[in-house]
């Protein structure tokens, strides 16, 4: 509310803790908590109003005329930012995030700042409060989202289009897994191998964060750009992606945001890729133990990882059960590495009765069911009967007894 002559102004922002920017023959005020504030005795004639608050970059209201004895309260519609550029802001009134730096500007150096500053807090002597965008406490992914979606206010030419996010996707069920240790056939001091850590069923994702954890002692990353790449979760966004990563030993963190609005990631996608070198034959555990999805309303969900199982250390071939049988048993087997697999039934004349198993197959433990028919599809008759299994180097022989 603004009145000429001896007057009074006041208006209310969508930001608390809002000043204005000092400039020549202009006041400065800071609101209070609820982003309202007042003048008074302000002299009849035009005006501009600028708003900044920590982490955005600013808004300017067109012209306010003020005359004498009048009251006028400004429309918290800001038509620029204070160098100009046309719609900054919602026409709601919001400023737009991600101004880390301070210098009015949304861009690459706000992004550094922000992962420079990962997970830092109040707390630290070197946290930024501008930095911590949605004042909630931490820098982490949820602020880098704020750049990543208002990246390229570099006051020059139009900036990017607002829309009003009306309805953002849930990301709650949508599950992160490590893959492809399990590939691996075998295992060596020196061996390169890759690992991806993958998403399923992300319903509105614009911006992530993962913490990476393996065991130093057994393996360690590639040097260089070879180590950790991006994966293809925003490959379809046409303005690009922001990505980061930092690793010290046992550790490696990785954030990444779509630049701009145009799109978010949906389904299933790749989020990275990082190369290792092993030094033992045991390569240990490669797995994601913290993170966050971010989607379009700016709202983090821990990710769900699904828990690699813990895989053999040996081949084995188990007993079947039930032994006797009548007219089905399971064979139960485990192998340590990805391997070529063969798993028959035969008589005792040596003759095979049925191959159960016979192609590639990843470490892991397995349960196969024989109902036993024959290769042709006919029962086969009661009697003692061996099953075998080949795998590798691995070769183990046992006896079953099918009783009607």
């Amino acid at each position: 509310m603004i009145t000429g002559g001896t007057s009074t102004a006041s208006g209310q922002f969508d930001a608390s803790a809002v000043s204005g920017v000092v400039l020549s023959d202009s006041v400065q005020v800071v609101s209070n908590s609820f982003g309202t504030f007042t003048l008074t005795e302000i002299p009849p004639g035009i005006y501009e109003m600028t708003v900044k608050a920590d982490g955005y970059v600013s808004g300017r209201t067109d012209t306010l005329n003020v005359f004498n004895g009048l009251t006028l309260t400004p429309d918290p519609t800001y038509g620029s930012d204070v160098l100009g550029n046309l719609s900054p802001a919602t026409p709601l009134g919001f400023l737009r995030g991600g101004d880390a730096t301070g210098d009015n500007q949304v861009d690459v150096a706000d992004a550094n700042l922000i992962f420079s500053l990962w997970n830092k807090t109040p707390a630290d002597a070197n946290f930024v409060r501008a930095a911590d965008v949605n004042a909630d406490g931490v820098i982490n992914a949820l602020d880098l989202g704020f750049v990543t979606s208002n990246f390229g206010n570099d006051g020059f030419g139009a900036p990017p289009v607002f829309k009003r996010i009306t309805e953002a996707g849930d990301n709650s069920t949508a599950i992160v897994e490590v893959q492809g240790i399990d590939e691996v056939e075998a295992w060596w001091p020196g061996r390169v191998f890759e690992v991806t850590t993958r998403v399923t069923g992300m319903s509105d994702v614009m911006a992530y964060q993962l913490a990476i954890s393996y065991d130093p002692e057994r393996v360690k990353p590639l040097s260089g750009s070879q180590a950790v790449t991006e994966g293809n979760v925003f490959a379809d966004n046409p303005r690009g992606t922001l990505f980061f990563q930092r690793s010290q030993p046992g550790l490696i963190e990785v954030t990444a945001g779509r630049v701009g609005r145009e799109m978010t990631a949906k389904g299933d996608a790749d989020l990275v890729t990082v190369r290792f070198v092993t030094m033992s034959d045991d390569p240990g555990p490669v797995e994601v133990v913290s993170g966050q999805l971010v989607n379009s309303a700016y709202q983090g969900v821990d990710v769900r990882v699904k828990k690699a199982q813990a895989l053999p250390m040996v081949a084995a071939l188990y007993q079947n059960f039930p032994n006797p049988f009548n007219p089905s048993t399971e064979i139960r087997f485990d192998i340590p590495t990805a391997r070529d697999v063969k798993l028959r039934v035969y008589n005792q004349l040596g003759q095979t009765v049925r191959t159960l198993v016979q192609t590639r197959m990843k470490a892991g433990s397995y349960r196969i069911s024989w109902d036993g028919m024959s290769e042709a599809g006919h029962s086969v008759s009661s009697g003692v009967y061996f099953y075998s299994l080949e795998a590798g180097d691995y070769s183990q022989i046992r006896k079953m007894s099918l009783v009607k």
